[in-house]
């Protein structure tokens, strides 16, 4: 039984060795994503549609004092990346546009009685 608890102990710290190294790599390979897209190198060879951005938001921070005077332009270069504030405006318009639909149903509908909250 002894034997058995100190091979449990082995593989169990064998175990969170393996995970901490695949994490580690995790890790890595996003650095390296990230230092790709910030390259300057687009897919197609070309300069990457974002390289501008980088370029602004990189020469800023080697320039200024802190990093937060630089808070627009890194803004600027993770919105060309991931689009987040374009999907946001997309899905308020277009929930907008289905809140309007379904009032002019409920009007058409129901004789044209308009609550407002």
């Amino acid at each position: 039984m002894e034997c058995d608890k100190v091979k449990d102990e082995n593989l169990e710290s064998f175990r969170a060795t393996a995970i901490t190294a695949l994490e580690r790599e995790r890790e890595e390979r996003e650095v390296e994503k990230e230092v790709k897209m910030a390259s300057g190198w687009g897919i197609t060879g070309n300069k990457g549609r974002c390289y501008d951005f980088w370029m602004d938001f990189s020469e800023c921070m080697s320039q200024c004092r802190q990093p937060k005077d630089c808070g627009l332009l890194r803004e600027d270069y993770f919105e060309c990346l991931n689009h987040s504030k374009e999907f946001q405006r997309r899905n308020r318009v277009y929930k907008e546009e289905q809140r309007q639909l379904r009032a002019a149903a409920e009007k058409a509908k129901g004789g044209g009685v308009d609550v407002h909250h």
